[in-house]
C-alpha cells in the first residue's frame, strides 16, 4: 500500500482511487491493494510463516492466478517458438534455421535496447507518474526508429537480399510486439494479467500456424518472417490496441503525448535499454561471429539449441512479471522485509527451473534432439547440454 501522510484538510489533495482514513494522528489514503493501519498509524504488514513461494512472489490468490495464467501463456509461447524452429528444421534445413537465427540476432538487441523496458516501466509505475500517452508515443518512435536501424546493421554485415528482406520482417513483428508489450506492462500494472495471457498464447499459436503453413508450401524463410509480421500485427490490432485505447481513454491524462514528458522518459529509461541491449549482445554477438567463421549451416544448430533454453526462460520472465508489480509496492511501501520476501521466492523459484532443465538435457538431450529437429542437429547433443 502507497501510504500519503496530509493534514486534516485534504481539499486540495483528491485521491485517484481508495479513500482516506483516519490513522492516529495522521491521515492517510489507501488504495485497492491496501492494508490497514494500527492504532499507531503504522501499516500492519500480514507475517506468515508458512506462506507459500508462489505466494510471496504474486502477492496473495489473485496474484498467484495472474501467475497461472501468464506462465502458462508464456509456456505456450516458449513451445510455439520452439516449434517454429523445428519445422523450418524439419521441412527445410540447418541453413535455412540460420538464416532465420541470423536476422534475429541482429533485430533481437535493437529491439531489446528500443523498447526500453517500458514494459516493466509502465508495470511499477503504481502513482502513474508518467500518462499513457507519453509512454505510448515514447514506444512508438523507438519501434519506428529501430527498423531502419536493423536494416542498416543487416546492410554493414553484407547480407545478402534474401537476407536483409527476413532482417526487415521480423524487425516489423517485433515493432508490433513493442506495442503488445506497452499494453502488456499497463494490464500488469492493473493486476489484469489473465488478457496477457490470453494475447501471448494466442500470438504464438497464430505465428506458429503461419509459419508452418507458408513454409510447408514456399520452404522460404522470407515466407515465413512475413507470417510472422502478420501474426503480430494481428495480435496487436486485435487484442493488445484494444486494451491500450481503454488505458489511454480513462483518468484525467491528456489525450495526446507532451514532447517535454516522451524526451523525459526517453532519458529516464535509457540507461534500463542500455542494460537490455548488453544482455541481448551476450548471446547474439556469438551467433553473428559463428556466423562470419562457419557459416549459416552452424548458426543453425547453434540457434536450435537456444530456442529450446527459451522455454525455460519463457518460465522465468512468467516469474518477473507476475511479481513486478508487487515488488513495486513493496518498495513504493519502503516494506523492506515484504520485499525481501519477495526477491527470495522469485530467485528460489528461477534457480528451480534452471537446474530442472540442466538435468533433462544430460538425461534426455539426444533423443529429444533426434525427434525435434532431425539427426542433423543430434549429433550436437554434447554441444547441446553445454550450451544449455
Amino acid at each position: 500500500m502507497r501510504i500519503e501522510f496530509g493534514s486534516d484538510d485534504h481539499s486540495a489533495r483528491q485521491p485517484i482511487a481508495g479513500r482516506w482514513l483516519a490513522c492516529g494522528s495522521r491521515t492517510v489514503r489507501t488504495l485497492s491493494y491496501g492494508r490497514p493501519c494500527d492504532a499507531r498509524g503504522d501499516e500492519q504488514v500480514p507475517r506468515n510463516g508458512h506462506r507459500k513461494w508462489l505466494r510471496s512472489i504474486s502477492g496473495g490468490a489473485v496474484g498467484a492466478r495472474n501467475l497461472v495464467s501468464l506462465g502458462f501463456g508464456q509456456a505456450v509461447f516458449a513451445a510455439t517458438s520452439w516449434g517454429i524452429v523445428s519445422v523450418i528444421a524439419v521441412l527445410g534445413s540447418a541453413e535455412a534455421v540460420g538464416q532465420l537465427a541470423f536476422a534475429l540476432a541482429i533485430v533481437t538487441p535493437t529491439y531489446s535496447f528500443a523498447k526500453l523496458r517500458l514494459r516493466s516501466v509502465v508495470a511499477t509505475d503504481v502513482d502513474a507518474q508518467q500518462s499513457l500517452p507519453d509512454y505510448a508515443a515514447t514506444a512508438f518512435l523507438g519501434a519506428v526508429l529501430a527498423l531502419p536501424a536493423c536494416l542498416l546493421i543487416a546492410v554493414v554485415t553484407d547480407a545478402d537480399g534474401e537476407l536483409l528482406a527476413i532482417v526487415g520482417l521480423v524487425a516489423l513483428s517485433r515493432a508490433f510486439e513493442a506495442g503488445s508489450h506497452l499494453s502488456y506492462g499497463y494490464q500488469q500494472r492493473s493486476d489484469e494479467m489473465t488478457s496477457v495471457g490470453v494475447s501471448v498464447t494466442s500470438r504464438g499459436l497464430l505465428t506458429l500456424a503461419l509459419v508452418a503453413g507458408a513454409f510447408a508450401l514456399t520452404e522460404s524463410v522470407v515466407w515465413a518472417g512475413a507470417m510472422m509480421a502478420l501474426a503480430g500485427g494481428l495480435t496487436f490490432g486485435l487484442f493488445d490496441l484494444r486494451m491500450l485505447g481503454a488505458g489511454l481513454r480513462e483518468g484525467d491524462a491528456p489525450p495526446h503525448p507532451s514532447l517535454r514528458n516522451v524526451r523525459r522518459i526517453a532519458a529516464a529509461t535509457l540507461p534500463l535499454g542500455g542494460f537490455a541491449l548488453l544482455m541481448s549482445l551476450t548471446d547474439n554477438i556469438p551467433r553473428l561471429m559463428l556466423n562470419s567463421e562457419s557459416g549459416l549451416a552452424e548458426l543453425g544448430v547453434f540457434a536450435a539449441f537456444g530456442y529450446v533454453v527459451t522455454g525455460a526462460m519463457a518460465l522465468t520472465r512468467a516469474l518477473d512479471s507476475a511479481a513486478t508489480p508487487r515488488i513495486g509496492r513493496a518498495l513504493a511501501d519502503r516494506d523492506p522485509a515484504l520485499l525481501a520476501e519477495r526477491v527470495r521466492g522469485l530467485i528460489v523459484m528461477s534457480s528451480m527451473i534452471g537446474a530442472a532443465g540442466l538435468i533433462l538435457a544430460v538425461t534426455v538431450g539426444e533423443p529429444f534432439l533426434r525427434v525435434a529437429f532431425g539427426s542433423e542437429f543430434a549429433a550436437y547433443s554434447t554441444e547441446f547440454v553445454t550450451e544449455r
